[in-house]
């Protein structure tokens, strides 16, 4: 007998409800590419992926996973008749609930038909023990139909139990009507919250009483700790007060692990993190994918999860303060004397203290020369470097600057390969196209090559491009798909491979180089950078970490064409070069960004990076402004753009109208 695999059945239910592969995709929230990929049988979804698809298609998990064998069938068969058939074993409560609920905690896990099941037996044995008190009540209270009441529960339990399983066996269903939703499908911790519901009526009937269960925050606090994880690295795993979820936090970044069952979990890319435990019952490490982690300690310091938490209840109460001066270089002033309406401002520095833009660490504005707003939460402040991500990129491009003010790479106009050729001496895809790459080509991401990093399927993707050992060398061995210098597609390798060629022009780590014409000329020696472009930096992904309050003093310098203090630091052609960019586009890595607001379009400049960080240079209002903060991975857990983007038009360009 052939059996259907899952993936036939997807594609027959879906198309017998009518819904193509993105309409699915909508109303389930799995992506497109892993409904391909389940239908072409290339992977087994998890069950989770398997109930949002059902969900979506409004039919039983049954319905797409089907049996592999007859003799599974009747293994099958045999537990639901245990299943739905133990309470007849058991009549006199609590047991003919306990004896459903071990086989169900005993076969949960193994299929789904049995977790289903398992729950609506049990929902209905704890709903007809209420039943059988309100009976007895009734029996002495109410003279006559109190007896019949009290008589006629017991045959009522024994035909429901007859009926399902019958029903179980036959068509693999069960109904059990009059039944309380005690457990509910795929909520946490089940058998953990049955024993309270347990105790609590059994206590109802002999008179006891009992300690309250432990809280959801309680329960998870069991999984924190510190744990080993990839390269020798380690990461905290810790539970947040704010909205009770287990975060993984790896280098001060947080990433939600969505609970499942039991020790079950998925982290953002839905992959399965089980923790184990030990003989005593205690955690004592996590696997995933094929690979285990041991705890190393239950001690952790923990991230501040509140964006203020004495204001956090009423954020009203939050007071307007100039920003001090420092010895930065930086002056500052009023909020009231810059901003035309400063109230949009105030209120969503209050919005963000109330959690409506969850995870931003701090906003900074910069108007008419003066620093007229700063601002802190998540336990961060101004002597704190804040990790950039993509946003490194632009100031690459300015340090690139320096290396051609003074001599070391002739042009920006130089075809880029020759420079690489002592290192790597062989190139895979060569042709004329490539031959004719230019610098200026990776400044403005106009390579023509197979590299986009919003494209899963492109070669040149990031996360592909991680997996290899020399990551310039595999930015430069990409597949020629068009000419260079046409259009821009934006990949992460160019400005890696840019920093490279920094470093081959100097013969100095670009860290150095950037150290003695950069950083040092303008003060700036709180921040962290190592520049390494291979497997080494898979967690720190050669970024930048540098304080908000020095974004400002860089983004100033290109504002202000390429001058610091009178001095020159990069020439004003470059900066000019740097921000001649097509509307929308990519110029010397930095991206021409606007909004339209009631018909006026107000134009930035760009340094962008994953998690929020946003540096804006808004020439034509003389202003910048810097936000960093922690929504890494935006778009794939909520859906959305981080809030920056709502907030720059919502609030800050609304102040200057």
């Amino acid at each position: 007998m052939q059996t259907r695999t899952i993936g036939k059945n997807l594609v027959f239910q879906r198309k017998l409800k009518g819904y193509t592969q993105d309409t699915l995709s909508e109303k389930s929230k799995v992506t497109i590419r892993t409904i391909q990929r389940i239908e072409k049988d290339e992977v087994n979804p998890q069950l989770q992926t398997i109930k949002l698809l059902t969900d979506a298609l409004e039919i039983e998990v049954d319905d797409l996973i089907m049996l592999e064998n007859p003799k599974e069938e009747a293994i099958q068969n045999k537990w639901l008749l245990f299943l739905h058939g133990s309470p007849l074993l058991g009549f006199i409560f609590p047991f003919s609930v306990l004896f459903p609920l071990f086989i169900w905690l005993h076969k949960k896990e193994d299929n789904t038909i049995y977790y289903q099941h398992g729950i609506k037996v049990i929902n209905f044995q704890l709903s007809v023990t209420i039943l059988y008190i309100l009976a007895f009540i009734s029996l002495v209270t109410i003279e006559k139909w109190g007896f019949i009441f009290f008589i006629a529960v017991v045959p009522f339990n024994v035909l429901v139990i007859t009926y399902n399983i019958f029903r179980a066996i036959t068509v693999k269903k069960c109904f059990y009507p009059f039944s309380f939703p005690f457990l509910k499908q795929r909520k946490s911790n089940y058998s953990k919250k049955i024993i309270p519901i347990l105790l609590i009526l059994c206590f109802a009937n002999i008179g006891c009483s009992t300690q309250k269960e432990k809280s959801g925050y309680d329960k998870l606090s069991e999984y924190e700790g510190n744990y080993e994880y990839v390269n020798k690295t380690t990461l905290d795993i810790m539970v947040s007060e704010l909205d009770t979820t287990l975060y993984a936090i790896i280098d001060k970044a947080k990433y939600p692990l969505k609970h499942i069952a039991l020790d079950s979990f998925a982290n953002i890319a839905d992959i399965p993190v089980i923790f184990e435990r030990d003989k005593s019952n205690q955690i004592i490490g996590y696997k995933t994918e094929g690979q285990k982690f041991k705890r190393l300690s239950s001690a952790i310091e923990k991230i501040e999860v509140f964006p203020r938490k004495e204001l956090f209840h009423h954020p009203d109460d939050y007071i307007y303060q100039k920003p001090k001066e420092t010895s930065d270089g930086l002056q500052t002033g009023l909020l009231e004397k810059e901003f035309q309406n400063p109230e949009p401002i105030i209120n969503m520095v209050k919005g963000t203290i109330a959690g409506n833009y969850p995870d931003v660490h701090s906003i900074l504005i910069y108007k008419n020369d003066k620093l007229v707003l700063e601002e802190y939460f998540y336990g961060y402040d101004k002597n704190a470097p804040h990790q950039l991500r993509s946003a490194t990129k632009p100031f690459i491009g300015g340090i690139l600057g320096i290396a051609v003010d003074q001599g070391f790479i002739k042009s920006e106009k130089d075809r880029i390969l020759p420079y690489f050729n002592s290192r790597y001496p062989e190139i895979a895809n060569l042709d004329k196209r490539k031959k004719e790459i230019t610098i200026e080509n990776f400044l403005m991401y106009q390579h023509g090559m197979d590299c986009e990093n919003n494209n899963p399927d492109s070669q040149g993707n990031e996360l592909k491009m991680m997996q290899s050992k020399d990551w310039v060398k595999y930015t430069l061995d990409l597949l020629m798909i068009g000419e260079s210098g046409i259009s821009s597609s934006y990949c992460t390798g160019c400005a890696l491979t840019l920093g490279s060629l920094v470093e081959i022009a100097t013969d100095k780590n670009i860290e150095n180089f950037a150290k003695e014409n950069l950083f040092e000329p303008m003060g700036i020696s709180n921040y962290n950078w190592t520049f390494e472009p291979n497997q080494a930096s898979m967690n720190t992904f050669s970024q930048m970490s540098i304080t908000p309050r020095d974004l400002i003093k860089l983004a100033k310098l290109f504002k202000d064409g390429g001058k610091w203090n009178g001095n020159q630091i990069i020439s004003k052609g470059w900066v000019d070069k740097t921000f001649d960019i097509d509307k929308g586009n990519y110029g010397y890595l930095w991206e021409h960004k606007y909004f339209v607001i009631d018909g006026r379009q107000y134009n930035s400049y760009l340094a962008s990076g994953n998690g929020g960080q946003k540096i804006n240079i808004w020439p034509e209002l003389d202003m910048i402004t810097v936000f960093t903060g922690g929504n890494y991975n935006s778009y794939q857990l909520y859906g959305k753009s981080t809030p920056p983007n709502e907030m720059i038009p919502n609030y800050i360009l609304k102040s200057v109208k």
